[in-house]
């Protein structure tokens, strides 16, 4: 049986001192110089211009600041502001934040200081799905952040197969799950077919023919395949302990593990498509301190507890060696 979680007493001041300085940090460098950002200007240029190229949810934000008569530096920093703090309402607790911190670092740049708009709208899917995963009606709620991009129409219907089909609470190796794991990998395969025809129809013609199209690089295709083998086992031996209903964090760590899992795959068998795979991957590093979590409350021995999650985090925070700060 899984233990609660024990209080940190006197540390916990001094973790929660320490994070915000490094949220800090954090925010300073996705704040980035706007010369050196290639999204910012055509950002600008819309709120300014009153073009209304971007999603609604995207738009009407951008509305509210226009009506207080915010400038469009104000509102960027708004933007930024708002993932940071979905983020922190993700995670909850002083140690999954502590946990993040490097892959927020990482992502700071990227996904949340240049594709804001993407960046917001998975934050924000993400923080939903937390509140609403064991929801009947989570199918619903869940419709709303697509509204700040379309492109998580895909990360709908991965959770919906997460969070409707499987069952989170038991094993990958449990006959139904594995079943319907099948089931997922047939029909992505067959939906991958279709690349083309789904990059035109949610809007992204552009990025046919293009770069974006060309397979991702070894180093990234060997770190989706190595998380796909760690993801994998942990699911095989995965059970949750339906007696630590108190442990809500555990639990949701549990759904998180399943959601990266089919995450990976999807992005293993779009590899040949950047702009698709590139995007599941910078979610699924989103989830990674679920995972490191989920590591911690599931092994008892004390030795095989840290030695998992010493290098299963140090796998993760490889990633940071490609690090460029501008």
């Amino acid at each position: 049986m899984i233990e609660p979680e024990k209080s940190i007493g006197y540390l916990k001041p001094l973790l929660l001192m320490f994070n915000t300085i490094m949220l800090a940090i954090i925010f300073n460098i996705m704040n980035f110089e706007r010369v050196n950002n290639l999204d910012y200007e055509n950002y600008k240029v819309n709120f300014e211009l009153n073009w209304n190229q971007f999603e609604s949810g995207f738009e009407f934000i951008s509305n509210i600041a226009k009506y207080f008569g915010l400038s469009f530096d104000t509102f960027w920093i708004v933007v930024l502001g708002l993932e940071l703090i979905l983020l922190c309402l993700l995670y909850r607790s002083s140690l999954l934040i502590l946990i993040a911190m490097p892959n927020m670092l990482f992502l700071s740049q990227g996904l949340l200081g240049t594709q804001v708009r993407f960046g917001l709208a998975v934050t924000f899917f993400l923080f939903l799905y937390s509140l609403v995963y064991k929801s009947k009606w989570r199918f619903l709620y869940l419709l709303i952040p697509i509204l700040f991009h379309n492109a998580l129409v895909i990360f709908y219907s991965i959770s919906f197969y997460a969070s409707y089909i499987v069952d989170y609470k038991e094993k990958l190796i449990q006959k139904s799950n594995l079943i319907k794991v099948i089931v997922y990998v047939i029909s992505v395969l067959i939906l991958s077919t279709l690349l083309e025809f789904g990059l035109r129809g949610l809007g992204y013609e552009y990025y046919v023919g293009t770069k974006y199209q060309q397979g991702k690089s070894i180093q990234s295709t060997l770190y989706l395949l190595v998380s796909l083998l760690f993801v994998t086992y942990f699911l095989f031996i995965h059970r949750l302990d339906t007696n630590v209903s108190y442990l809500k964090q555990y639990d949701l760590a549990s759904q998180f593990l399943y959601f990266s899992f089919f995450i990976l795959i999807f992005s293993i068998i779009f590899i040949d498509s950047s702009i698709i795979s590139g995007r599941l991957t910078l979610v699924y590093t989103l989830l990674e301190p679920f995972v490191a979590y989920w590591l911690m409350k599931t092994f008892k021995k004390q030795i095989t507890k840290w030695s998992f999650l010493l290098i299963y985090l140090i796998f993760c925070y490889s990633k940071l060696i490609t690090l460029e700060i501008r």
